[in-house]
């Protein structure tokens, strides 16, 4: 049975919760997108854990975050992300990589106008 995370069951979510407590990346993955779908602070917890454990497709997601972040300094190590999850295969974070050179100057060119008057 394949679970959609948007619509969780509570029996599914508890259990979850127990397995990302336990340590499981993947479990904290599948919360991180269900409470992204309820638009729930504690969604980003999960990303950033399930990222640290190895999930590349969580890597690729906290990537995407933080190379939109205002501080360059932020932006330029983003790719450590990216680069941990191309490293296991994952083929949208391999694409991503071929273009993050582009993706920084355009995120740099943008934050640069904002602090136009």
């Amino acid at each position: 049975m394949k679970l959609d995370p948007w619509h969780l069951a509570p029996q599914h979510v508890k259990s979850f919760e127990h397995y990302a407590r336990a340590g499981d990346g993947y479990s904290a993955w599948m919360l991180h997108n269900y409470y992204a779908h309820q638009h729930d602070a504690r969604a980003d917890e999960y990303l950033l854990f399930a990222a640290k454990k190895g999930v590349p497709e969580a890597q690729c997601s906290y990537y995407s975050i933080l190379v939109q972040n205002p501080d360059r300094k932020v932006r330029e190590n983003a790719v450590i992300w990216l680069k941990k999850a191309a490293a296991q295969g994952y083929a949208p974070a391999k694409e991503d990589l071929k273009c993050h050179d582009d993706v920084l100057r355009l995120a740099s060119k943008r934050h640069e106008g904002s602090h136009k008057p």
